[in-house]
């Protein structure tokens, strides 16, 4: 039994971190994968640190540095599935996903500066009658895992959409769904019993098996949306670096000129502003600021009208949709709700 225990372990932890490799070095380009790399990783080192539990003979910076890559692993979820939608990242808000993580690497400083303590919770690992610190650890897995898992499928099962992106939502419910099992089967018993066998046993075959899986559904899901939206960008020639010049120059014309209070102002008008060619911007947008140039004035429009009804004593509702540069009020109303999910007449009364 040990023999095949051991077999699979090291065949699904080695699967997982070639799995791992392979969407990172081919696939770098595509956010998701990214992700389910980082997925792939901790899982792999999860199921290799449980076999040397099992075995008496783990290393303790290995054991907090499982935990490391652990304990946030809700924000693995989120992150993937803000790149599957293409919603443009928040950098400030990510480290806030990962402050578990930040959280206990300061707890794994600390450790060391405590005498014997590790000593100690190693023996406490081996004896399975695990410390405070390992039980609140691993809740906190399991509560950030679920509890992120949960909003994103509720989320997606009540989300209005229009019938072609109906398609990729489907898709990204059974990654979801998949998701939810694998947490279930693997991680409930162990958190119930605190017996690491279960983690031995169910962890390599199923995460390997579940990891493969949604491997193959965002490939679907990516190789569609490639087909249904072609790159028609493909023959200008920019670089990296020039593109965040360009994006830059041009968020930089729009905040400092507002182009955007003309209800009429189009992609063509930037463009002769800038002396820039309309389908370079139009790339340039789409690629670096993750949005749509119809999308980005509207961004700013709505920016406007924050900033007039917060600093406004008695703001006109009224006019407010002209005055920011909105064609009629009922763009101006769904754009306001997207972003704040109520009304600005509803918005105000709640600021004053």
């Amino acid at each position: 039994m040990n023999l095949i225990l051991l077999f699979l372990t090291i065949i699904s932890a080695f699967n997982l971190i070639l799995l791992a490799l392979y969407v990172w070095i081919v696939r770098k380009n595509e956010k998701p994968f990214f992700w389910l790399g980082c997925m792939n990783i901790a899982i792999a080192v999860t199921i290799i640190d449980n076999l040397l539990i099992y075995y008496h003979s783990t290393h303790i910076l290995l054991y907090h540095f499982t935990f490391i890559i652990n304990i946030s692993w809700g924000a693995y979820f989120i992150n993937l599935l803000n790149a599957l939608k293409n919603n443009k990242p928040d950098y400030r808000k990510q480290w806030l996903l990962f402050s578990p993580s930040i959280l206990y690497a300061v707890f794994t400083v600390y450790s060391f500066i405590i005498p014997g303590y590790n000593n100690s919770l190693l023996q406490s690992i081996y004896e399975n009658n695990p410390l405070w610190v390992n039980i609140i650890s691993n809740f906190v897995i399991l509560i950030y895992s679920l509890g992120a898992n949960l909003y994103m499928l509720t989320t997606e099962i009540y989300q209005r959409k229009t019938e072609a992106n109906d398609i990729f939502r489907k898709r990204r419910i059974e990654i979801l769904v998949s998701f939810l099992s694998f947490q279930f089967i693997t991680f409930l018993p162990y958190i119930i019993t605190q017996s690491i066998i279960y983690l031995i046993f169910l962890m390599p075959v199923v995460s390997f098996l579940t990891y493969l899986w949604i491997f193959f559904r965002l490939q679907h899901i990516l190789n569609v949306k490639e087909i249904l939206t072609p790159n028609k960008y493909k023959n200008i020639k920019i670089s990296h670096l020039e593109k965040k010049d360009l994006a830059d120059k041009i968020e930089k014309h729009l905040r400092d000129n507002k182009p955007y209070l003309e209800p009429k102002y189009s992609l063509f008008d930037l463009s002769e502003d800038l002396d820039i060619q309309s389908h370079t911007i139009s790339m340039v947008i789409n690629s670096t600021l993750g949005l749509s140039f119809n999308e980005l004035i509207n961004k700013y429009r709505f920016e406007e009208a924050m900033s007039i009804l917060n600093s406004s004593t008695h703001p006109k509702i009224e006019s407010l949709a002209y005055d920011c540069g909105f064609g009629n009020r009922t763009s101006f109303y769904e754009i306001f709700k997207k972003y704040t999910g109520t009304t600005p007449v509803n918005y105000l009364k709640k600021v004053k």
